[in-house]
Parts: structure tokens; sequence; C-alpha cells
């Protein structure tokens, strides 16, 4: 596809691994990048989705994709609406959540929800996992709801249930405004084992940044997000970088859960974020990795997971749990310029620890190619 690509979410199906699925921005608007793969990545098939027009139900998107399977198969998938969808402050005002059965290239979605908040909305992040019954699933959707015409946000959240392939109830959690989040953002889920769910933001100010965290242990059913903790706190806030020199970089934390029963690291939940260390350079962003004890009643020491010696950037990372290995491997991602010289030119690289977060590996470089935010010829 001749269109510029960004943002990219990608999706494994758990009843078939071999079907991979990505998504990302497009510079095509209104419109998503979809890519699906069925044999493990090696060849890929491509269209352009959600335009808004076509025969995919969509309604029309701009960016910000996440995307999600159960263990039934079932896609799910959420997005910022069209720009056309903007209110007089310049803030897109619905996000779409919604799934299908047919993870291909062409796909027929149902819209579970077309959610509109005429302040303005963004950054939204799904996850799946069980349900408030043995036999089901829920999806949890959580976003920036803004609640003035000055963009003062909450983070919120809402969630459906899933029962089999192509059942997917129709009875949304209504939004919940999370206390405590006000003026947050970078929202990220993770379910535990049985009704579990857990929500972790960012609270920036001006000189830093924490990592907080809530939870839900009533599922679907009268779900109640509350027990507010602090994670950590970071030297970093949000700044522009030579990386990313046209757009704030955030610190960006994100969640995940070893929900493996037989894994020994069963109901930890980890958590990855940027930061630079104390009294050095702002622009010497590293990942960093915190885990919790199984009942979340303490967190680890931050631990370091890219392992050049360095001053360049490493930032926006990302974190996934291998369920159905048998010690819950857990993989982190990034952005990285260590081969750049010059700190623009990035490339992805990343790590795994196969001790529930103890060690990780020999950093490894995942991108063939290398990225630079000061040409934007780019794609997924």
């Amino acid at each position: 596809m001749s269109y510029m690509q960004a943002e990219t979410a990608i999706a494994i199906n758990p009843v078939n691994p071999s079907n991979i699925v990505v998504f990302s921005v497009t510079s095509y608007q209104p419109g998503l990048f979809c890519a699906v793969s069925n044999d493990k990545g090696t060849t890929w098939s491509t269209n352009l989705i959600a335009t808004g027009s076509g025969t995919d139900n969509l309604p029309g998107a701009c960016c910000d994709p996440s995307a999600a399977f159960d263990t039934y198969g079932n896609l799910f998938l959420c997005y910022l609406g069209a720009w056309n969808n903007t209110n007089a402050y310049g803030w897109i005002t619905n996000i779409v959540l919604a799934y299908t059965t047919n993870a291909t290239t062409s796909p027929v979605f149902a819209v579970i929800t077309n959610y509109n908040n005429p302040y303005g909305v963004d950054l939204p992040r799904l996850t799946t996992g069980p349900g408030y019954l043995s036999y089901d699933q829920a999806v949890w959707m959580a976003w920036r709801d803004n609640i003035d015409t000055n963009g003062v946000d909450l983070v919120a959240v809402m969630g459906a249930n899933s029962y089999a392939l192509g059942s997917v109830g129709t009875y949304i959690d209504g939004r919940q405004q999370i206390s405590g989040s006000l003026g947050c953002s970078d929202a990220s889920l993770a379910v535990r084992g049985g009704t579990d769910a857990y929500l972790s933001f960012v609270q920036y100010t001006a000189t830093n940044s924490v990592v907080a965290m809530v939870s839900n242990p009533n599922g679907l059913i009268n779900p109640q997000w509350g027990n507010l903790t602090y994670i950590v706190t970071n030297n970093f806030s949000y700044q522009v970088i030579p990386a990313s020199p046209g757009r704030l970089l955030l610190s960006a934390a994100y969640l995940a859960a070893d929900r493996n029963s037989a894994s020994p690291n069963y109901g930890r939940l980890y958590v990855v974020y940027s930061d630079y260390p104390t009294g050095g350079s702002t622009n010497d962003l590293n990942v960093y990795f915190l885990r919790s004890d199984q009942n979340l009643t303490s967190w680890s020491t931050p631990l370091k997971v890219n392992d050049d010696s360095g001053t360049l950037s490493q930032f926006l990372p990302s974190i996934a749990v291998d369920q159905a290995s048998p010690n819950g491997n857990i993989a982190i991602a990034w952005y990285d310029c260590r081969n750049g010289g010059n700190n623009v030119n990035t490339q992805v690289y990343g790590a795994v620890s196969r001790d529930g977060g103890a060690t990780f590996s020999k950093n490894f470089q995942l991108s063939p190619g290398t990225s630079n935010a000061n040409n934007l010829t780019i794609g997924a």
C-alpha cells in the first residue's frame, strides 16, 4: 500500500496462531491500514478498512487503533473516529469499539458502541480476558475522556462480554470515569484470572509523572474501579526529543498480567515505561520494567531493560505475556536510537524474559529498516 502508516496495533489469534492481524493509521483519511497473515507472518495481504463507506460496516477512522482476540477467535478493534467528527476545539468526539469473526483483509464488523463525547476523546486502548462466568470472556476499553472545553480529562472505561465465536453481549458497562485520574492519560488494561481487571494510567505534571493503578474485582457485574495505588514516580513527564521533534512524547506506561494458572508467576502484574536517570540527560530515555508480587502488595525496584551503554533514546515500550508458555514468558518491544548516532534514526528492539521478569535477554533488533521522524515516508 502506497500510503504512510504509523501507530501500529497487532493481534494474534489464539485459536489459530498462524493468523496475525495488524492495524495502523494511514495517511489516507478516513481509514485504517489492515494487514493479515495466515502463515505466522511469512506473507501478508493488505487492505484499507474503516473508511466509513466500505462493506466492513465500520464508521470512519482517524487513528489510535487497538486490537485483541478473545479465546474464541473474536477479533476486537477500537479506534478514534474520523477527523470530520471534531469539535470547535479540535478534539475528535467519538470512539468506535467493534468486533469481527472474520480476521481477513475483507472483514465485516459488528459495532458494539460508537461512543460520543462532545468535549472530545483520545487514546483508546482495549484488552480481553476472563469474564465473570467460567465460560465467558470480557473485553475492556479505556480512553481519555474530556470533561470540559479546556481539554481537562479523566480516564474512562467500559466493557462487554463474549460467549462464543460470533456471540458478543450487547450489554455495555456504561462509561465510568475513574476517580483520581484527573489530568491523566495513557490508560492501559490487564485482566488476571477470574474477574479481576486492572487499569493503569499516568498522572503528568510539568516536572515529572506518576504511574497509578486502580482495580475492579467484580468484572462486568457491578464493576467498581477503586483502590488507587501509586506504583512509581518518574523523572520524565512529557517533552519533545530529537527522535520525535514534532510531537510531545509521553512516558507511556503499559500493563500486562500472567493469567495462566499453570505458570509459577500466575497472578503477577507487570508494568513497562520510559524514564531518564536522575541527574541525567532528558534525552537519555530508557525502558524500565516493574513486577508485582502475586498478592499485589508490593512492586519490584525498576529494572532497566535496554542493555546499551550510551545516552541515546529508548522510548514508547509495549509489553505482552505469552499465556500459553509454561513460565508466562514476557516480551517487551520499544523504539531505539542506539544505532542512529544522531539520536534521530530509530529502529525497533526487543527483549524476552523467561523467569517472570527477574532477568531479560540480550536486546535484539526487530525491525529490518530505520525510521526518521523528519522523513515521513514511513510504513507498517
